[in-house]
């Protein structure tokens, strides 16, 4: 984003193109807390479903999502030490910013609001995984909230999700050879 852009940007539209994430020495670790953060997400409906809704649902989830995220305390940058000095200057230049509260409702919350940015952005641009590389990388949100909520392996057909837009058809770059064109059925 350029800095004339981001500088006649409103506030409140710069708080929310920062991805908020836990500092990785306070992720969650232990299954409980992601069962009490799991519970409450499925119970307001803000789970992994939100990842099989409409586009226009899909905005809608985030904007939610992104709210609870905001209303998390940030923690300042690290002051000293080169791996922390190192963790600030990534964590700027991919728009992430740290927060801390609770580990569960945080991880699982920030995984679904990357989800979504990240079906927005293939949407716009496309992508050159094929429908089984795409129908494993989405199916992580529902394997981290089976884990949390102990809950069977829920069955994951690969229609669930429709076949991302390709940035190129390259028959030899999925190793399944069931690379999607765009217009073209997949054979599935």
């Amino acid at each position: 984003m350029s800095c004339e852009k981001w500088n006649t940007m409103p506030d409140e539209q710069k708080a929310d193109s920062f991805l908020r994430l836990l500092d990785p020495n306070h992720l969650p670790v232990e299954r409980e807390s992601l069962a009490r953060a799991a519970i409450r997400l499925v119970g307001d409906h803000r789970d992994d479903q939100v990842l099989r809704v409409t586009e226009p649902e899909r905005h809608r989830a985030r904007r939610v999502l992104t709210d609870e995220l905001l209303g998390h305390e940030p923690i300042p940058p690290a002051r000293s030490g080169r791996r922390a000095l190192d963790q600030d200057e990534h964590d700027r230049h991919f728009g992430v910013v740290r927060v801390h509260g609770d580990s569960g409702a945080i991880f699982l919350t920030s995984l679904l609001v990357s989800y979504l940015d990240m079906l927005d952005d293939v949407e716009r641009g496309g992508t050159t995984l094929g429908q089984a590389q795409w129908t494993d990388l989405l199916r992580v949100p529902t394997l981290v909230f089976d884990f949390a909520l102990r809950r069977q392996a829920s069955a994951f057909p690969g229609s669930d999700f429709r076949a991302p837009p390709l940035l190129h058809a390259d028959p030899d770059h999925d190793a399944g050879g069931d690379q999607f064109v765009p217009g073209r059925p997949s054979g599935r």
